[in-house]
């Protein structure tokens, strides 16, 4: 994990998801540079943010520091990584749709991969999502 170092993020922020779910997440936010800003208050992670240019996902903690980068790399597919869907679970695990190479890649708490599934019928997910119970949806 590289060293935490401050997070600018440029841009207006152009849209606020509200969820049906009364307490997670607390907001999901859009800024016209495409990052995509997912808070949750229920863990250490608090902020996630998908970087649509350099194709990284950017774990942020609560005073604007980034805790680390995820490029992917860790799950040696040998292809590119384009993460889609973002969504933390009530574990605090990190779970990302990844478009090109057709798999989740889950992450624990501070962005280390726990594991890369590939084998539940994925194509070129671009979003996901996470029920109440638990249960993780894609198109």
């Amino acid at each position: 994990m590289e060293k935490s170092k401050p997070l600018h993020i440029h841009g207006i922020v152009r849209d606020t998801v509200t969820t049906t779910y009364p307490l997670w997440p607390s907001g999901i936010s859009v800024t016209r540079g495409r990052e995509l800003i997912y808070s949750d208050d229920n863990s250490d992670t608090v902020d996630i943010v998908r970087d649509g240019k350099s194709l990284i996902v950017v774990l942020v903690g609560m005073e604007g520091r980034v805790r680390c980068r995820y490029d992917g790399k860790p799950a040696k597919r040998g292809m590119s990584f384009d993460p889609r869907g973002i969504v933390t679970d009530d574990l605090s695990q990190i779970i990302v749709a990844d478009f090109i190479i057709d798999c989740l890649h889950i992450q624990d708490k501070n962005g280390h991969l726990l594991r890369c599934v590939n084998d539940c019928g994925l194509e070129e997910p671009n979003e996901l999502s996470l029920e109440v119970r638990g249960n993780y949806g894609w198109d």
